[in-house]
């Protein structure tokens, strides 16, 4: 009972912070959860079914399944007046509750950039449809992890992985081993993050509740 108290608790966390988990997502993270403790259990695969999921409801009645705000995958559709105007009084509360000053606020935001480049313009002559110029024949990427502060401070390099874009697994080390060793002692502090599925990780999220970092997900589609 009590690892359903804390995935419920760290779930409906998240939900406020505009990272909510599907069903499946949080039946996925108890099934991981008692595995991890050696917990027997007629899970199929591992993983709690329908019948369990309806168990979970009747404990804890104040979970539900809801649908999220649409939001176009058009940016342009996406930028409203409304949508901005309330993450920003979202952002405004978080800070006036805890008493937050602005020099604590740190943004990060993760890009890829390819090993292989675009060939720089070249001279050919004229009437030729086309020609190559060389590049590098892998086409993997590194990630660029960016944090800075609203005072200009910056954290250290991280960590990259095989694939382009953090994992669920990276992001969370990124975050103990680089952002809280480097974001200073101002407590607590809000972390902004773009809603990219890599950040959608309760581990990230329980370790930042404990050390009074408060993770608040960017505007979908308007960063």
């Amino acid at each position: 009972m009590h690892i359903e108290t804390a995935v419920v608790g760290a779930v409906l966390h998240s939900a406020v912070a505009d990272f909510p988990m599907t069903k499946r997502q949080v039946l996925m993270k108890i099934g991981w959860l008692v595995h991890s403790l050696g917990i027997e259990t007629q899970f199929k695969k591992g993983v709690p079914g329908d019948k369990y999921w309806r168990g979970l409801r009747k404990r804890f009645p104040q979970i539900t399944i809801r649908s999220p705000e649409c939001c176009s995958q058009s940016r342009l559709k996406c930028m409203s007046e409304d949508q901005v105007s309330s993450y920003f009084k979202e952002l405004h509360k978080l800070m006036d509750n805890n008493r937050i000053i602005p020099s604590c606020l740190w943004n990060m935001d993760e890009t890829g950039l390819q090993y292989q480049h675009k060939p720089v313009k070249s001279v050919a002559p004229k009437g030729m449809k086309a020609f190559y110029g060389q590049t590098r024949d892998s086409k993997e990427s590194v990630t660029i992890v960016a944090c800075v502060s609203t005072v200009g401070e910056t954290t250290h390099h991280s960590a990259s992985q095989k694939k382009g874009w953090m994992e669920n697994f990276l992001g969370v080390e990124w975050f103990r081993s680089v952002f809280l060793k480097n974001c200073g002692s101002c407590r607590p502090q809000p972390l902004l993050l773009d809603s990219h599925s890599s950040h959608e990780v309760l581990e990230l999220l329980e370790i930042a509740k404990e050390d009074r970092v408060h993770v608040l997900a960017l505007s979908p589609h308007n960063t």
